[in-house]
């Protein structure tokens, strides 16, 4: 699924490792500060985890978010 989102690109496919969520920024912001990406909730909470983050749904329901990582256009992965 592809989610157009203004100024960048939400992507989310499945496979047999779950779902991956990436977010890709097309051209570099304005400045010379570092880019920041955040994430608000609606109706779910989140708390800290071993191997990331856990999302709770209002249902009980955890995702966990781990293995986060970043690579900027020249192919440098940063964590």
């Amino acid at each position: 699924m592809v989610l157009e989102r203004g100024p960048l690109t939400e992507i989310l496919t499945a496979s047999g490792d779950g779902l991956r969520q990436d977010f890709v920024v097309e051209q570099a912001p304005a400045g010379k500060e570092p880019l920041t990406l955040t994430l608000a909730l609606e109706g779910a909470t989140a708390s800290a985890a071993p191997a990331g983050v856990a999302l709770t749904l209002p249902g009980g329901r955890q995702l966990s978010y781990h293995r986060l990582h970043i690579t900027d256009a020249a192919g440098q992965v940063g964590r």
